[in-house]
């Protein structure tokens, strides 16, 4: 019961910080938009310009004289690439000039769900109303249109340039699947460090070069009273993968080589010795990875190890299983190592 009233109390808490959030509350929101060097944006529709330009009778969404300065100051300090534009459920209408034609793209807005469940539930009735539709609708942020092949398409992030090597580095909450003296044992911890380089050899493929540790042990004083004895896991691994980029996903297939380590430590007890496994194996390494900003990214680490280089029978399944951030290192706005 205790645990059912926290967990409607963290939702509560989401929906209400969700609402209250300044930009929920103003009908106009900062959109970035970036094109490649062959494309050139003629104009941007439900522009903040154009509504400011509008009759005070025919505006859609009136804006307060304070809302208008914080929002003139907010984008003064923005570049060209940026826009500040009206908060609607209809697609966004961006006029664009290619090479050889001009054209007309639209992005398409979204829901913010928790803002939705506010005004349904938890706010004034009022919000659910046509007239403050606008709150529950969000363009994306983030937009870079591109021309290729008598095509426009539009994607979050820009495609990273070939030949760019970047050094990543990544936490992760790690699950293993490891050979012991009974069988198999299985556990998860918080400590789970990587560092890795991508190396982009075309556009939309990358190859992955990574080095890491991850164990279950817990950095904590912790006092055992009598006799017992406790398990502990670890792995440390490299790996090399083949990642294909799809929009804001990507997906990493290649080989991995690991050294993975069992123990069950004796406590308060001089008469049983310690039990240790140690294994060699080579496996495959699997991942998938959605990316969150420019320089970060979450997804799911799998390595299955198949061949057992020190134990026999040769064909033995282990794994380690993480679920990570990945990082990329380079400081906003300087070329580090072909990445700006």
């Amino acid at each position: 019961m205790i645990t059912k009233l926290y967990y409607l109390l963290f939702c509560s808490a989401l929906l209400f910080l969700s609402n209250c959030s300044p930009p929920i509350h103003i009908p106009v929101q900062s959109i970035h938009i970036a094109t490649a060097a062959n494309v050139k944006i003629i104009s941007v529709d439900e522009s903040l310009q154009k509504h400011l330009n509008a009759e005070p009778g025919n505006r859609k969404k009136k804006l307060t004289e304070k809302q208008i300065l914080k929002i003139a100051r907010k984008t003064e300090k923005k570049a060209k690439k940026e826009y500040t534009i009206m908060r609607s459920d209809k697609p966004l209408a961006v006029t664009v000039q290619t090479d050889s034609v001009q054209k007309t793209i639209y992005l398409q807005t979204h829901r913010d769900f928790l803002t939705f469940l506010n005004m349904k539930y938890v706010f004034r009735s009022k919000d659910s109303s046509d007239i403050y539709a606008y709150k529950q609708w969000a363009y994306p942020k983030r937009n870079y249109i591109s021309f290729n092949d008598g095509e426009i398409s539009v994607s979050r992030f820009a495609p990273i340039k070939n030949g760019a090597v970047i050094a990543t580095i990544s936490e992760s909450i790690p699950i293993f699947n490891l050979k012991s003296s009974y069988g198999h044992y299985n556990s998860a911890g918080f400590i789970a460090p990587e560092l890795g380089i991508d190396y982009f050899y075309r556009q939309n493929r990358f190859l992955s070069f990574t080095l890491g540790a991850a164990t279950d042990v817990l950095p904590l004083p912790i006092d055992y009273f009598g006799p017992q004895y406790i398990e502990r896991g670890s792995v440390i691994y490299t790996s090399v993968r083949n990642n294909i980029v799809m929009g804001s996903f990507d997906a990493g297939y290649g080989i991995s080589s690991s050294r993975l380590y069992w123990s069950n430590i004796p406590i308060n007890d001089t008469v049983h010795p310690k039990i240790k496994i140690r294994t060699n194996s080579l496996g495959l390494s699997l991942s998938a990875n959605y990316r969150i900003t420019k320089n970060l990214r979450a997804g799911i680490l799998y390595q299955p190890n198949l061949i057992n280089l020190n134990f026999s029978p040769v064909f033995s399944y282990q794994h380690y299983l993480s679920f990570h951030c990945i990082w990329y290192l380079h400081k906003t706005g300087n070329k580090i190592w072909g990445y700006k």
